[in-house]
């Protein structure tokens, strides 16, 4: 199939046009685009960069990405590759899966810009360009995600090395400077957030040493209470983006307690219940905001964004409260009613009867594609493998077996 012929099937007839900010009214345009560039830049335009911008810090894509993908080669090439493995996805209607021997029009198309954007970036090494710092590590960025989209875990885990080796290097102030503080990186603030996002996933697919240690999360937390209490969010985007800065210490916290055995479990104890607690608290606090939030929105929380940012609330809280626990103990028993309900709020999520008129159902198969965002599969994942109910842990699995994991 031609690039031409494959975004006209891409087309959903009868579907709602999805709202997009004005991105390229004020762009300096400088690229000379084929005119099967032009079809994959505007698959990105029209269907990947909405997914983005809901699922991660809009700033990051509206403000950094996307303009410098107008001036930079190397980024534009980047974007490219990412758009075309978000179109096989498309066609395909799941991700792949590892091992999987992936050939097809669009893996070609994003291996040959892959290759340009690599090539253009060792033309600039060594380089003293103040600009070149966002530009190897959006490229970096985009390299992790086309990597996760594709299965290929190992390869994504060395571009998320190598990106975190810049943003050490980058660091301004010494070894005393706070790593968490925006101010002490070069950069634009979403480019150290998304890659501290990624890094919090790694956790669980095979990275051990994260690029802020677990005591060093927490001692941001101090400034995220103070944030969380002072400043009430506006917008579910906002909500989503305070929520998401919770998630690099959950996801290390609940990485160190589920791969405690038992006799270590015990051991830590007196230091992990607290560090328990004060996450719960942390969400305990977002809830409250969030509910007074929705109850004085009109739309509520019928949006997908708003479902979103509900689901992940009841994934993690969840997952804090049983994290101290196998999860074979007796003391989870009475939460079965709150693994219930996490597994159809999931399950509802996946029939996404919001898009493009369909009737509510399993997600079509044209409409898969990867974002950066894994709310879905984290909350199903969680149900697979730490319920202590057989009979939900087999219907997680089998939504995960079933879905085309649009949800990251």
């Amino acid at each position: 199939m031609r690039l031409r012929d494959a975004v006209a099937t891409a087309r959903r007839p009868g579907g709602r046009a999805r709202v997009l900010p004005a991105l390229t009214a004020d762009l300096p345009w400088t690229m000379t685009m084929t005119s099967d560039e032009k079809r994959c830049w505007s698959f990105f335009r029209h269907e990947v960069l909405p997914g983005c911008l809901e699922a991660s810090h809009s700033g990051l894509w509206e403000q950094v990405i996307f303009p410098l993908s107008a001036v930079e080669p190397a980024v534009y090439h980047a974007v490219l590759a990412f758009s075309a493995v978000n179109h096989h996805i498309h066609e395909a209607g799941q991700l792949a899966i590892p091992g999987q021997d992936l050939r097809s029009t669009w893996h070609g198309f994003a291996l040959v810009h892959s290759g340009r954007a690599f090539g253009l970036l060792q033309r600039r090494a060594g380089s003293h360009d103040p600009q070149l710092p966002p530009v190897l590590l959006v490229c970096c960025l985009l390299f992790i995600l086309l990597e996760l989209a594709c299965a290929r875990y190992d390869d994504a885990n060395t571009h998320l090395r190598s990106g975190l080796r810049i943003l050490h290097e980058l660091r301004r102030g010494g070894p005393g400077a706070g790593c968490m503080d925006p101010e002490a990186y070069p950069i634009p603030p979403g480019l150290l957030e998304a890659f501290l996002y990624l890094d919090a996933h790694s956790a669980f697919h095979g990275v051990q040493e994260p690029f802020l240690p677990l005591d060093q999360q927490f001692h941001y937390h101090a400034s995220f209470e103070a944030r969380l209490c002072t400043l009430p969010f506006q917008t579910v985007q906002q909500a989503r983006q305070m929520l998401h800065s919770l998630v690099p210490t959950i996801f290390l916290f609940l990485e160190r307690c589920w791969s405690c055995t038992d006799v270590d479990r015990r051991h830590q104890y007196p230091v992990l219940q607290p560090q328990q607690h004060r996450l719960l608290s942390c969400l305990n606090q977002f809830g409250v905001h969030w509910t007074m939030f929705t109850q004085q929105t009109v739309s509520g929380t019928q949006d997908p964004s708003s479902r979103m940012v509900q689901l992940a609330h009841r994934t993690f809280t969840l997952a804090l409260k049983t994290c101290l626990h196998p999860p074979g103990h007796p003391d989870l028993r009475p939460l079965l009613g709150e693994y219930e309900t996490l597994l159809s709020a999931s399950l509802t999520a996946l029939t996404r009867p919001d898009l493009v008129g369909q009737r509510p159902g399993p997600l079509h198969r044209g409409i898969a594609r990867f974002t950066p965002d894994g709310t879905v599969c984290a909350a199903l994942s969680f149900l697979a493998l730490r319920c202590p109910d057989y009979a939900i842990r087999a219907r997680a699995i089998r939504a995960l077996r079933d879905a085309p994991r649009a949800g990251g």
